[in-house]
Parts: structure tokens; C-alpha cells; sequence
């Protein structure tokens, strides 16, 4: 077997990699290196990613190049025809290259020659765990520009493994047949949910194929628990009564409906202001999300809670700074229980095994619980009212120790079965290549 890495493990690239300063995409990013470590040895992995000039990337010490996203110049700031194309050039310039056998000439720097390089010495290529493939947007842009590292995938004549993922709601007939396409081909596809199950059914892909397999930040290790402890108390937080974790999600845009945005600050401004007159407790704000544009930042909306919160009197704090993964999970662990609002900060809490109420806004959450049958636990953003949430998290923190022994006894096969996927790929890669 010819492969490119001079270790004698693959050269994997990751694709589809959206930003570090987002928790739980980089949990996710760490904790696929650990499977692809595991099912390869020393593979050397190449990440990339929409936002590749981050700082975390060398803290973590990932080689990175721009993603086709990131070529097309999905910015807030660049006006959609000329985001389109770019795309179209980009993609051009390396299939044209990769048809014709043509070297490239000069310039090895330029981003879509580095990302040219990346997809030619790769020997596998693997779409990062994550959400990348749902309907935003009024044209269902930027979809296409995700999908482009699919597709380049199989012109490179890579062989494709799906780590787990959620897909869609996919709104438009051109998206599902987009995704079926370049999906259809995969060797492997994993999936963290019921409903993407059923989706991938739906679809079309060879379902021998697809398999269920937990989200690996399940099994992201937590930092030492006196780190987070010190994180908390320099924040204000009083370690002698018991506390909330929330995370408030940012308006996110185009991507949400802004009455129910409006709703949902409402509604959880009003059902933390119960909880807090109600039980002798504290609540403690995180910014899971902090980029890597301002309408992806959680921090604005939970320190305007918090704000409010303090305003009647009542015991909030908000940890209002970038805090990496492993230090939000043993943050998490110190909580009574949680409200999470962003899907992985509820990962997180649930892998320390505190009891969690999850209010989701994508179809991932839904289905993620239902898999592990803890569906009781989530409210949709969409459909969220006072009266329903109030119930959800005064019962989970009044039957808080209960819940926290089932979870000890639920998440250790959670956690093994998260890494699954591993073994399985290492088998498929050797046969491939025979």
C-alpha cells in the first residue's frame, strides 16, 4: 500500500471545519483527532476550515488551510454574488489542476494551492463531527460552499468517512439531492441522532453504510476541577451554594426567526428570575460560543441577562471571557444542574454527568436526546413557552441527585460507544487499499 505520510500512517484532511471560537466545534475537532489517533497511530492531520487564520490552531498544534467556505469569502461584509463567485473560481482552479495532472507553478503560499495540497497528499478524507449540512439563508447559501469540500473529496479520488454528524432540516429539494450525491459515496457515514438516521433514509444513502454512533465531546476529557474552581470564584461565583449553569445563545442572524428569538429572551429571562426567587441558588453564565463573527458571540445576550438579572437583586454571575473546552467541562461539573441553550455545552454537562434541560433550535437536539432517551429534556426554541420550561427545570433541579445517579450509570457506555467509530474506519481504510 502506497500512502503519503512518511510515519506510515495516513495523511488525513479534515474538512468542513467551521471555527475554534466556538466550543464545541473545536471539542469536536479535538476529539476526532483522538479517534483518528486511535484508528491510525501517528496519522498527520490536516484541518480545513472556514476560519483558518484563528489563534487556538497552533495552541492545539493543527496544521490548517482554508476551506473552499473560507476561499469563497463567506463573510458578513462581502455581498453574496461575489461570495458565489469566488467559490466557482476556487473550485475551477482545482478541479481544472487535479483533471488535467497540471504541477503548480509558483506561489505555493496562495490559499487555494495550499488547500490544492492538502486534498493531494491527503489518503483519507473526513468530514468533521458537527452540524455543517442544513437549510439557513433565503437562497440556501452558504450551503454549496460547505458541500465543495465533499465534492473535491471524491474528484481527488479520496476515500470519504463521515465522523459523527447531524444532518439537516433540509428545506430545499436541490439540498437534499446535493447532499445525497456526495454523501451517497461515502465509505462510512456516522450519525449522533434519530433524526438524521431517518433523514439519511430518506435520502437515499446505502444504509449499510450508516451507523449510529454518540458525539465524541462526550468523551472530551475535563480539565482539573481546582482550575475550574478558580475560574468560577474569579469571577464572583460563591462556591458555597449550589448553581445553574446556563448558556444563552447570540440571535445567529438570518438563521433564526427573530420573534421567536425575542421570545426565547423572554421566556428565559422570566423562568431564571422564577428560579431565583424560588430556590436559595445561583445562576452561572458561560459564553460557549464567542465567533467567530459578532452574531455567533453568546456573550452580548448573556451579559444583558445577567445584567438584568442582577438589576431585582437576584444571584447571577457571568463568566465573560474565551474558555476552552476542557476547562468548560470541568466547569460544568461543578454545577447542580444546566440549561443549555447551546447543544454542547449540554454535551458537556451530561459527559460530568450533571442533569441538563436542553432548549434546541436545530433538529440535532431533538433527535441527539432521543437516541440516548433523554428526549424529556428538551424544549424547542420554536415552541417555547414560560409555563413548559419552568416545569422542565424546577423538576430537574429538585430530582437533581436522582437524575445525576442515572447519569452515572447511562454515560459510561455513552462514552465508550463514542468511540466506535475508530476501529471500524482503520478496518475499511486497510481493505480499500488492500
Amino acid at each position: 500500500m502506497q500512502i503519503n505520510s512518511k510515519n506510515g500512517s495516513p495523511v488525513v484532511l479534515i474538512i468542513n471545519f467551521h471555527s475554534t471560537r466556538n466550543a464545541g466545534d473545536l471539542a469536536l475537532l479535538l476529539s476526532n483527532r483522538q479517534l483518528l489517533q486511535e484508528a491510525f497511530d501517528n496519522p498527520r492531520i490536516i484541518v480545513s476550515a472556514n476560519w483558518p487564520d484563528e489563534e487556538a490552531y497552533a495552541e492545539y498544534g493543527f496544521e490548517v488551510v482554508p476551506s473552499p467556505w473560507a476561499l469563497a469569502g463567506v463573510r458578513p461584509e462581502n455581498p453574496l454574488p461575489k461570495q458565489v463567485t469566488n467559490l466557482i473560481g476556487t473550485y475551477t482552479a482545482l478541479w481544472r489542476h487535479r483533471h488535467h495532472q497540471t504541477p503548480l507553478k509558483g506561489q505555493p503560499d496562495l490559499p487555494w494551492k495550499r488547500l490544492y495540497a492538502a486534498y493531494a497528499a491527503a489518503d483519507v478524507v473526513v468530514g468533521v463531527s458537527g452540524n455543517q449540512f442544513y437549510s439557513s439563508g433565503k437562497y440556501g447559501w452558504p450551503f454549496p460552499a460547505t458541500y465543495a469540500s465533499v465534492s473535491l473529496a471524491h474528484a481527488f479520488q479520496k476515500p470519504l468517512y463521515i465522523l459523527p454528524q447531524s444532518i439537516g432540516p433540509l428545506r430545499r429539494q436541490w439540498e437534499r439531492r446535493m447532499l445525497a450525491k456526495g454523501y451517497g459515496r461515502a465509505r462510512r457515514i456516522y450519525l449522533r441522532d434519530s433524526i438524521s438516521l431517518r433523514l439519511a433514509g430518506e435520502l437515499g444513502f446505502p444504509m449499510e453504510n450508516v451507523s449510529y454512533a454518540p458525539d465524541p465531546a462526550f468523551d472530551l476529557a475535563p480539565a482539573d476541577p481546582m482550575e475550574a474552581t478558580n475560574l468560577l470564584q474569579a469571577w464572583g461565583a460563591d462556591m458555597t451554594k449550589p448553581k445553574l449553569g446556563v448558556t444563552v445563545i447570540a440571535p445567529m442572524g438570518r438563521s433564526f426567526v427573530t420573534a421567536e428569538v425575542m421570545n426565547y429572551y423572554t421566556v428565559l429571562e422570566r423562568t431564571l428570575t422564577r428560579f431565583l426567587q424560588c430556590y436559595t441558588a445561583q445562576v452561572v453564565l458561560f459564553n460557549q460560543v464567542s465567533g467567530p463573527t459578532p452574531n455567533e458571540n453568546d456573550g452580548e445576550a448573556a451579559a444583558a441577562l445577567c445584567s438584568r438579572l442582577k438589576a431585582q437583586s437576584l444571584e447571577a454571575v457571568h463568566i465573560n471571557q474565551v474558555v476552552r473546552p476542557a476547562q468548560l467541562k470541568a466547569s460544568y461539573g461543578l454545577m447542580q444542574a444546566f440549561l443549555a441553550s447551546r447543544l454542547h455545552s449540554g454535551v458537556f454537562a451530561l459527559g460530568m454527568n450533571i442533569p441538563t434541560v436542553f432548549i434546541g433550535y436545530l433538529s440535532k437536539t431533538r433527535g441527539m436526546l432521543q437516541a440516548l432517551e433523554l428526549e424529556n429534556n428538551v424544549i424547542d426554541l420554536r415552541d417555547l413557552k414560560e409555563q413548559d420550561l419552568w416545569e422542565k427545570l424546577s423538576y430537574t433541579w429538585e430530582h437533581a441527585t436522582q437524575e445525576r445517579r442515572a447519569l452515572e450509570v447511562k454515560m459510561p457506555a455513552i462514552k465508550a460507544a463514542s468511540h466506535a467509530p475508530a476501529p471500524s474506519i482503520r478496518e475499511d481504510f486497510f481493505r480499500y487499499h488492500g
